[in-house]
């Protein structure tokens, strides 16, 4: 056995047995990279993409991301860690993170545990009361926090902050549509899963965790631009082929390799 082959089988079994821990997602949360902050924005931004695409399936208009208003979120996913409620940290209701936004009505949406926008997503989706908050007809602007504690209660924390503006045409400085690649420009390319520029065991143990879910009937982990960059076998699904194949390439890249995962594949 080469010493490529060696090495790529340590990462696959190590990463075979995390797919069997599936039910121990805050674990597996646990034991990945701390997400650096561009990360975590354009993470924010896809819960964005995905609000509108709902509320556009549902006959509604999009609303626009406001970055004082996604700072307020930022801010309420942080204190999320220490407090996860309604409430602030000192005790004052959520709304009060809102001081210096002139609004008629807000509302709040709140979710731990899960470490991908789109899991996060379905969480309330399945939740009557969160899902009326984001298809509120009356809502005009929003924001969206994510924050990551390695070690606390459920490691992955996320806000969603709505409000309607007294006009509802009033312009919010700054606004604008999110997109998937986020504003930060931070997007997935061919096995590059969470956008942080390099192919490796992170990429990998996203895939593994989508194909977990999958295969217990639980919604899948990965967004449909992440799912496209994880589908590299050619056979159309997203499973531990894929994960293999990109460990295969993170070890080609480690003694020395200089193709690009396209070169690497085939494609």
């Amino acid at each position: 056995m080469t010493a490529i082959s060696k090495y790529v089988a340590k990462l696959v079994s190590a990463l075979s047995l995390f797919a069997v821990l599936l039910c121990m997602p805050v674990m597996v949360s646990a034991n990945a990279a701390a997400p650096t902050q561009a990360q975590l924005n354009a993470m924010a931004d896809e819960i964005g993409v995905l609000v509108n695409e709902a509320r556009a399936a549902n006959g509604l208009k999009p609303i626009y991301m406001a970055p004082n208003i996604k700072n307020v979120s930022m801010t309420r996913a942080g204190e999320l860690v220490s407090v996860f409620s309604h409430n602030r940290p000192n005790g004052a209701e959520c709304f009060s993170a809102l001081g210096g936004i002139n609004y008629k009505y807000a509302s709040e949406n709140i979710a731990a545990g899960s470490s991908t926008a789109a899991a996060t997503f379905e969480q309330w989706r399945n939740s009557p009361k969160h899902w009326s908050a984001i298809l509120n007809p009356d809502i005009t602007h929003f924001g969206v926090g994510v924050a990551y504690s390695a070690g606390s209660q459920y490691t992955w924390y996320w806000e969603q902050m709505f409000i309607q503006t007294w006009d509802p045409n009033e312009k919010m400085s700054g606004q604008y549509m999110p997109s998937k690649g986020g504003q930060s420009g931070n997007s997935v390319s061919l096995g590059d899963l969470n956008g942080d520029g390099k192919i490796d065991s992170s990429d990998a143990t996203m895939v593994l965790t989508h194909y977990a879910h999958l295969s217990v009937r639980q919604s899948g982990t990965l967004s449909d631009a992440q799912r496209k960059a994880a589908e590299l076998t050619g056979d159309g699904k997203v499973d531990a082929s894929d994960a293999t194949m990109i460990l295969r390439y993170y070890a080609y890249l480690s003694t020395g390799g200089k193709n690009s995962i396209s070169q690497f594949i085939g494609r």
